[in-house]
């Protein structure tokens, strides 16, 4: 049997957690405008949980008129976080849809979502909230949020405690924002954080040379050159595999120095790149390494051959 959104509004009213939650799930059986009517309503749940879930379903699709309510039940969340929305699973999803609607009386809010560190059991559980943020930030046209992406690309927590937890992917998520804008300021925050010789997380710096790239800054492969010599060899063979893409065959001979000092995925990687380059000097060298490469490298290029990578 169909029930109404009557019906569907007082079962979540209901004290009994599985009914909620059943109510939750018909408001998806809803045309609109009743779906996003009743789900902003579920998004305030007593159990976060429950919140959380329909502030996903909300994500997927949702009113304009949802943005005002979403942003409320945010900021009421924010005033408490720890207690209200643990694990941030709520405002994270909340902050999703404020970027999609483009909400601009959100700005102040989702600034200082970029600046929450929640602690539980040892570990911070507001990155994905900080991600979520930036992203949202990136998506609304308003002033200048450069800054605020920057801000959090070196953000670390507040204090010793919050550094010593600190979910470093929200940095990746305002890497992914910053390239999200387009804008030639994004490419001199992305820059400084690839010269922060505080910066050691390989994963988030790879980002960094990729958004270059993808930029299109002038002075990309410059920069990306600088890091061949790199002590970290994770980053040298990072910068090694993007210049290779590039097709930028005058670094050909320092990338190729490289492979020796390599093993594993780096190894793996970096072949892959210089197997599928368009270079015609690049397959010399893939030629010329399958004749005296080491029997690490004749065994992952014999793969290539035979497609097994």
């Amino acid at each position: 049997m169909k029930l109404t959104a009557d019906e569907i509004r007082q079962l979540l009213k209901s004290r009994d957690p599985a009914v909620r939650m059943r109510a939750i799930r018909l408001c998806d059986r809803l045309v609109e405008p009743e779906r996003t009517q009743l789900l902003c309503l579920a998004i305030k749940d007593k159990s976060s949980y429950f919140a959380a879930d329909a502030a996903l379903r909300l994500v997927s699709a949702a009113e304009p008129f949802a943005a005002e309510p979403v942003h409320e039940r945010f900021q009421y969340l924010m005033a408490d976080g720890l207690k209200r929305d643990p694990g941030c699973y709520i405002r994270a999803h909340l902050a999703v849809i404020l970027g999609n609607m483009r909400y601009l009386e959100a700005v102040p809010t989702l600034r200082d979502g970029l600046r929450v560190v929640q602690i539980e059991n040892f570990m911070d559980t507001a990155g994905p909230l900080r991600g979520n943020c930036a992203m949202a930030l990136a998506s609304i046209p308003f002033g200048d949020p450069v800054v605020d992406l920057t801000f959090l690309l070196f953000y670390e927590g507040n204090t010793p405690y919050e550094h010593s937890f600190f979910d470093q992917s929200s940095k990746i998520s305002a890497v992914k924002a910053l390239v999200r804008l387009g804008q030639v300021q994004s490419s001199i925050a992305i820059f400084a954080k690839l010269c922060d010789g505080r910066e050691f997380d390989t994963a988030l710096l790879a980002d960094c040379m990729a958004a270059l790239i993808e930029l299109k800054h002038p002075r990309a492969i410059d920069i990306l050159a600088g890091f061949l010599t790199s002590a970290n060899i994770n980053i040298a063979a990072s910068a090694a595999v993007y210049l290779v893409t590039a097709m930028q065959e005058e670094y050909l001979p320092a990338i190729l120095a490289l492979v020796p000092g390599l093993s594993g995925d780096l190894l793996k990687g970096l072949l892959i790149a210089l197997y599928n380059s368009r270079s015609p000097r690049a397959a010399e060298a893939v030629t010329r390494l399958q004749e005296t490469g080491s029997d690490e490298v004749r065994e992952i290029l014999a793969d290539l051959n035979k497609g097994h990578v």
